[in-house]
Parts: C-alpha cells; sequence; structure tokens
C-alpha cells in the first residue's frame, strides 16, 4: 500500500528530519508532502479538492471527466481543481492521458502547539 502523509512543518523541522531519516538508514513506508504553513495548506487542500483526492486514491488513471463525475461536480469546476493540484505536484498527469493519484492512502496531519515565549 502506498502511503502519502500530507504535513505542515518549517525547513528547520523538514531539514532535522531527513537527517534523522538518513542516519536511521531505514527505508520509509510512506512519501510526505510538506507545507510550510497551514495557511498554504487550507489555501491548496480546500474540502473539494480533499474530496477529490479522496475519490482518486488507488484507483490509477483517470480523466478529468470521470474524476467530475465521481465527485458528483460540473467538469470546469473539477479542472481547475486538478490543475491546480498538478500545478503543486499532489497529483500528476498520467502517460495515457488523465490524471492520477500514485497513493492508496493519504494522512493529513496538522499539529497545533503552543510557541515558546
Amino acid at each position: 500500500m502506498t502511503v502519502l502523509i500530507i504535513d505542515v512543518a518549517s525547513i528547520d523541522e523538514i531539514k532535522a528530519d531527513v537527517v534523522r531519516r538518513v542516519k536511521s538508514g531505514v527505508e520509509a513506508k510512506e512519501d510526505f508532502y510538506t507545507f510550510l504553513t497551514y495557511e498554504d495548506l487550507h489555501r491548496a487542500l480546500t474540502p473539494k479538492r480533499i474530496a477529490i483526492l479522496d475519490a482518486m486514491k488507488g484507483r490509477g488513471p483517470l480523466s478529468m471527466r470521470e474524476v467530475a463525475r465521481l465527485v458528483g461536480r460540473d467538469f470546469k469546476g473539477v479542472h481547475t481543481d486538478l490543475n491546480a493540484m498538478r500545478l503543486i505536484g499532489l497529483i500528476d498527469s498520467a502517460p495515457e492521458g488523465g490524471v492520477i493519484l500514485a497513493y492508496d492512502e493519504l494522512h493529513i496531519d496538522i499539529t497545533l502547539s503552543a510557541k515558546a515565549a
């Protein structure tokens, strides 16, 4: 099963995580897509876009019209959302046409904590 973890982290946190993973020598069982701020995540992953990702996971290549049917929306709006997610690398163009989400499972991990004074 392929898993994508979507999270929010600072550049320093990302660097530290990469160093930790490399030093451990253990191959990651999941991929990560990290936003630098919660606002960036919120702008990129609207509820409608999350519904698209949910409908696409584990299905292989789909035409944009198929995605629109899966989520019960008009083609134009889905086309706009798919292109936005393709531009930031959350989904890919399928070699035979259409789009693909190369994951069977998605986790959105948001941690809210107090900042040091």
